[in-house]
């Protein structure tokens, strides 16, 4: 079994290898979360790569990604009706794939589903072409999920 020195540049590197499966396919997708919170220069480390891409090119994605790692068997979450969620191990790094982003809070689903517009700007790593989702929608998103420690983040930099 090979191994893998898990750092931020090994993660960057599978989100390239990632990028370039999607970008050659003409998926419509960006990085969310705390890794587009890390490019923004917010934030010193990130856990894991977020990729969202809209409804439509997620099984195609799904597809995709699953050539570069395994595909985890999937588990319920009471705090979303994602309707597709797949997370992934690759090299040592872990990956979430979001279609149809829903978030439960109090009873209510509140739809966050990734859309092209919310691509908030592009840039190149490694030759590769990434998407950055919309640090406005993050913030949102952290709210609904009571992750207040990410809002004060995003707060601080005036989002």
């Amino acid at each position: 079994m090979k191994s893998y020195v898990i750092n931020d540049n090994h993660k960057i590197d599978v989100l390239c290898k990632i990028a370039h499966l999607l970008n050659a396919n003409d998926i419509v997708w960006a990085v969310g979360a705390s890794l587009a919170i890390y490019f923004e220069g917010f934030i010193n480390d990130f856990h894991d790569i977020d990729i969202m891409v809209s409804d439509e090119d997620s099984l195609k994605a799904k597809e995709l990604i699953q050539t570069l790692g395994i595909l985890y068997p999937q588990k319920e979450n009471c705090n979303f009706k994602t309707k597709y969620f797949f997370e992934y191990c690759a090299e040592g790094v872990e990956i979430d794939l979001i279609g149809g982003f829903i978030i439960v809070k109090d009873g209510m689903d509140y739809d966050c589903s990734f859309t092209e517009d919310q691509i908030e700007k592009k840039i190149l790593v490694n030759n590769e072409t990434i998407y950055l989702q919309s640090l406005k929608c993050w913030k949102k998103y952290y709210s609904l999920m009571g992750r207040t420690d990410k809002v004060r983040i995003l707060e601080n930099h005036n989002i």
